[in-house]
């Protein structure tokens, strides 16, 4: 049968404690009292202009046309209808 070493948690060294002990907050090389020297290092860039869409790109200009497409096919669908409705009328 095996044994295993069963420790209390208040045995353990505490390493890592969650609250730091109130004698290591007035030093300066406590990493909570640390301030940074040099600003953010942050990359701030800008989107890429591309010259070569004048007006719209592809994909805008495909849509507009697939809604006049689907205007135009509709349109002419209710006009069958109507003329096949009242035949004097056309």
């Amino acid at each position: 049968m095996e044994s295993s070493p069963n420790l209390a948690l208040s045995q353990l060294p505490s390493v890592y404690s969650a609250i730091p002990s109130s004698k290591y907050r007035n030093y300066p090389f406590w990493p909570g009292n640390k301030r940074r020297s040099s600003p953010s290092t942050r990359i701030q860039c800008n989107k890429m202009f591309v010259p070569g869409f004048g007006e719209a790109s592809p994909e805008a200009k495909a849509a507009n046309n697939l809604h006049n497409f689907f205007t135009y096919t509709a349109v002419k669908i209710v006009a069958a209808q109507l003329e096949s409705y009242n035949p004097e009328a056309y």
